[in-house]
């Protein structure tokens, strides 16, 4: 019950406009951290951080719009953008340096951030059916 209460305390505070252009600068500095970090723990940890913040924003995005695919599949383009990109950096700094450790430390990471990417996107996912759910709106697959 007090986490149920906390969490919907939370979604109440970041329907501030002031709220949402805080998170947004504090995504802008995770992302420069995941882009100019080399370390896998911060680019992990930073992406993990910039996903929780996009839930706060997409449930302020979608309490805005009717149709919140409007929001949601820009926004899901977007990320699998940042995704693959960063995928790409990643295989371009294993052909450097071929060290089986840091090839290994990368696999654990990797599946780490995998892992966190797929159950970010099963709570979206939940989001938009509950929200459709609200509003009245068939979910389509």
């Amino acid at each position: 019950g007090r986490i149920i209460k906390l969490g919907s305390n939370v979604f109440k505070i970041t329907k501030n406009n002031l709220i949402q252009i805080l998170l947004f600068f504090g995504d802008l500095v995770l992302i420069y951290l995941i882009w100019g970090s080399s370390n896998n723990v911060v680019i992990i940890f930073s992406m993990f951080t910039v996903m929780i913040s996009l839930i706060f924003h997409i449930d302020y995005f979608f309490n805005l719009v009717i149709n919140p695919n409007l929001v949601y599949f820009p926004l899901y383009n977007f990320v699998e953008w940042i995704w693959n990109f960063w995928r790409k950096n990643e295989v371009k700094r294993i052909n450097k340096k071929n060290d089986l450790e840091y090839i290994k430390i990368h696999k654990e990471g990797l599946k780490l951030f995998i892992k966190g990417s797929a159950k970010f996107f099963s709570i979206l996912k939940n989001k938009i059916t509950i929200l459709y759910s609200k509003r009245g709106l068939l979910y389509a697959r």
